[in-house]
């Protein structure tokens, strides 16, 4: 045992597999092994399964800088250990459950398998993004990522190393997650969606009838502390795509309140196992602690506009209030076909203008 570990001092002499992290093309994205002709293959961002079974291998991902690739070629370089072994058996996991349904999977998908599959997919979007210029026009163009933006992502790899190595989450878990039921469309390629904000490790994927909000390494915050300020019975809804998106913005707005209360003690057992708690930093220890901070209703019509690829002015109701596709005139639910799009109405929810003391 080589003593505890801090995000501060990780230039101690841990385990190599929790440290080293040679982040290039010319490396395994998961394990850090040295590629060769002999081990080297690509990973599918998007993986085959999704591809063929929302049509998927001729769309196009948007980028961030608002160009486009098919999601054929949104690959990673992986070694054959890691994608023959670890990488297929979680995806075989998912893509049955996913296949199966919602019920299916809500009961027989483990909670840390999901999280272990949305961490991953996020990560590998990333990676790509390490190979795509920012400006294709200009070959001095600097990447979408970084290879130092990766880096400083080594907590994230290494709870996504719960996959093929031994790490014990102690006490916590290491995301919130809600998995929702949604709408589908007899057109395959219209069931699935994906949004991310990488800033804030968030995420939302909409595959059949499943949808998934992954607020990735929050502690599982979210749900201890703001999953009762969610409208009585959202989560047993039936949302139609839209909704989903606006549900997301909701999440996500909440997420970028956070201010980080906790920092991660590593406490490597042997060469496979290492165990990893989360703790109160010491200045956020008191029972005063303010762990999100205070909401605002224009910035989040900016989230929910930016979301739903729509303005600000075009969500804003009489009332100058910022509206809702989840809810109608009444302040009720609003059920929506599948390809309703329609206007916001009114949200009794809608989130207010707070006092700078009014902290959540």
């Amino acid at each position: 045992m080589h003593g505890e570990m801090t995000l501060d001092n990780i230039h101690l002499p841990f385990e190599p597999w929790i440290v080293h992290n040679p982040i290039s093309y010319d490396h395994c994205f998961l394990c850090w092994a040295e590629l060769t002709d002999a081990n080297r293959t690509i990973e599918h961002v998007f993986p085959r399964w999704m591809q063929h079974g929302f049509s998927l291998l001729t769309q196009p991902l948007t980028l961030p800088n608002k160009t486009w690739i098919p999601y054929r070629q949104v690959c990673v370089p992986c070694c054959q250990n890691c994608n023959n072994e670890h990488l297929s058996q979680l995806e075989d996991e998912i893509s049955t459950g996913v296949r199966q349904g919602f019920d299916f999977f809500l009961k027989n998908v483990p909670k840390l398998r999901q999280f272990q599959w949305l961490q991953c997919l996020m990560y590998k979007v990333l990676y790509r993004d390490m190979g795509l210029k920012e400006d294709r026009s200009d070959p001095q163009s600097g990447t979408l990522t970084t290879a130092l933006d990766l880096a400083l992502l080594r907590l994230s790899h290494l709870f996504l190393r719960s996959m093929d190595k031994h790490v014990i989450f102690k006490n916590f878990f290491p995301a919130s997650i809600y998995v929702v039921r949604v709408k589908t469309s007899p057109d395959t390629f219209k069931n699935f969606d994906y949004i991310d904000s990488v800033p804030d490790q968030c995420l939302a994927i909409r595959m059949n009838d499943i949808g998934i909000i992954a607020i990735l390494r929050d502690g599982n915050l979210h749900e201890q502390c703001l999953n009762s300020q969610l409208p009585d019975g959202i989560l047993d809804r039936t949302f139609n795509p839209i909704q989903l998106r606006n549900l997301f913005a909701k999440l996500l707005y909440q997420q970028m309140l956070l201010n980080d209360p906790f920092h991660y003690a590593v406490n490597p057992i042997d060469s496979d196992t290492v165990e990893i708690e989360v703790v109160l930093r010491e200045q956020e220890a008191g029972r005063d602690a303010y762990v999100y901070g205070p909401a605002n209703q224009e910035n989040y019509g900016k989230v929910l506009a930016q979301v739903l690829g729509t303005t600000l002015d075009s969500l804003r109701l009489p009332n100058g209030s910022i509206g809702s596709l989840l809810f109608g005139k009444n302040g009720q639910w609003k059920e929506r076909p599948f390809d309703d799009n329609g206007s916001a109405g009114n949200e009794t929810d809608s989130i207010q203008p707070k006092d700078s003391d009014d902290r959540q």
